[in-house]
């Protein structure tokens, strides 16, 4: 059971590190849609201020709901897998509304514009999920021959 091997402290540096690789990749994702995908810097939701703090948010949530299933859980990785899965289908509920909307509800939105939010969705799942059940997994101890 993970509850033994997540201690807090390493949890809360682990998820800290992935908070701000996380943060990186997305400002880079940022760069990249404004300069060569041509996405509109009137786009409010790839501001650099709205980029910086949905990505901590969501990963303050990742860590936070990872620690609290690493000790309630007796399956801990799998059922965080499912959740953060689960979790990251429902990110794009907000970016189908938005692409949807006529008129659009943020100037310069078009698909380009919000499938750049979904890269970021994307990106930050991985990172935050690999990362979180990297550090989670029972570590294995070799044997001396």
């Amino acid at each position: 059971m993970a509850t033994k091997i997540t201690s807090f402290r390493r949890l809360s540096l682990v998820g800290g590190l992935a908070i701000v690789a996380s943060t990186i990749v997305n400002l880079i994702i940022r760069i990249i849609a404004l300069t060569w995908l041509n996405v509109s810097p009137e786009f409010a939701p790839i501001g650099i201020g709205p980029v910086i703090f949905w990505s901590i948010i969501g990963g303050i949530g990742a860590v936070l709901v990872f620690y609290l299933i690493t000790r309630l859980s007796r399956q801990p990785l799998p059922v965080y897998v499912i959740i953060a899965f689960l979790v990251y289908v429902c990110t794009f509920i907000p970016d189908e509304i938005l692409l949807s909307r006529n008129p659009p509800i943020f100037p310069g939105t078009t698909a380009e514009a919000v499938v750049v939010l979904m890269a970021m969705h994307a990106a930050e799942a991985t990172i935050m999920l690999l990362t979180l059940v990297l550090a989670g997994r029972p570590k294995t101890r070799s044997r001396p021959q």
